[in-house]
């Protein structure tokens, strides 16, 4: 998909992926607009998907170097670390499902209807 974005509005981008923080006013006199410009880009939808495309491309370089200290906290970490590193693990995984509450009534069937209710509930 080829960008449909103007020279000034690509130079806007790579200013707003860069290691640096600008105000509007900053950038609308890097890129040459008025400052309303800076505004309206930064609402444009087409502009702020290659914002974060670029800001993507740009972390990833740093996926290996995150799974291995992911790797070194569930490994060598205190207890609270291991089991929060092991939960972001496997909630990036789709392994971990969040719980829900499960409410029953009083009026709702004997005592083994709502256990077996609440057992075909819990196994989704």
């Amino acid at each position: 998909m080829q960008s449909t974005l103007n020279t000034k509005q690509k130079l806007f981008v790579e200013l707003m992926t860069d290691d640096n923080i600008y105000t509007n006013e900053q950038l609308s006199e890097l890129c040459g607009v008025d400052v309303r410009t800076i505004y309206r880009w930064k609402r444009n939808p087409d502009i702020t998907a290659e914002i974060n495309k670029l800001a993507d491309a740009s972390l990833g370089q740093f996926i290996n170097q995150a799974n291995m200290k992911l790797i070194e906290v569930i490994q060598e970490g205190s207890e609270h670390a291991q089991l929060k590193a092991i939960d972001m693990l496997y909630k990036s995984l789709g392994k971990y499902k969040e719980q829900s509450e499960v409410t029953v009534k009083d009026g709702d069937g004997t005592l083994e209807e709502k256990k077996a209710m609440l057992l075909s509930k819990l196994r989704g």
